[in-house]
């Protein structure tokens, strides 16, 4: 099924540990992975480097929306078998 808004505010609240409102890239890890997308640490870390759009080091809740539907789209193109030349 797609994923919500309140499904991907509710992980960010979940694995933001410290209440900050920011994620770390360990936290984002988590976060992804917990919304079905296999992810590691290293790949967390790009990703936050990439969508970090403050530079803050950190991922805010609307980061965090942006690298989520991102990620969906990608997947579902992945999944409609498009690609290739």
């Amino acid at each position: 099924g797609s994923l919500t808004d309140a499904s991907i505010n509710a992980a960010f609240d979940e694995f933001d540990a410290n209440h900050s409102g920011q994620l770390d890239a360990r936290e984002l890890r988590d976060a992804l992975r917990h919304l079905g997308v296999e992810t590691n640490t290293l790949e967390a870390a790009r990703m936050l480097r990439t969508f970090d759009t403050d530079g803050s080091g950190m991922i805010e809740r609307g980061e965090f929306l942006l690298i989520v539907r991102r990620l969906l789209i990608m997947r579902a193109e992945g999944a409609a078998g498009g690609g290739g030349c």
